[in-house]
């Protein structure tokens, strides 16, 4: 995992036995972020309070967190991951 801040956005990428993937690097429930806490196959864990969100969905999977984070499209082209930052998926 790893956290890139580009043009205001703070996002997560995460590279797992599935691919990469890119969400918001911020837990909704108290603004810390999830490069700090813990890869789990396709699972990333805040490192505060456990809350676990889904690196495919963005989806929220247990509490105390209640809202799913933004997941955003990529690529990759020639070796180099491109995120599309102006976008993201909706859950």
């Amino acid at each position: 995992m790893r956290r890139y801040k580009v043009e205001g956005h703070d996002i997560l990428v995460a590279h797992t036995k599935s691919g990469f993937h890119a969400i918001s690097n911020q837990c909704p429930h108290d603004i810390i972020g999830l490069d700090l806490g813990c890869l789990e196959g396709e699972v990333v864990r805040c490192s505060l309070h456990g809350s676990r969100f889904n690196l495919t969905t963005g989806e929220v999977m247990n509490p105390p967190a209640d809202e799913s984070v933004r997941v955003y499209p990529l690529q990759i082209e020639d070796g180099v991951v491109m995120v599309e930052i102006g976008k993201y998926l909706d859950k």
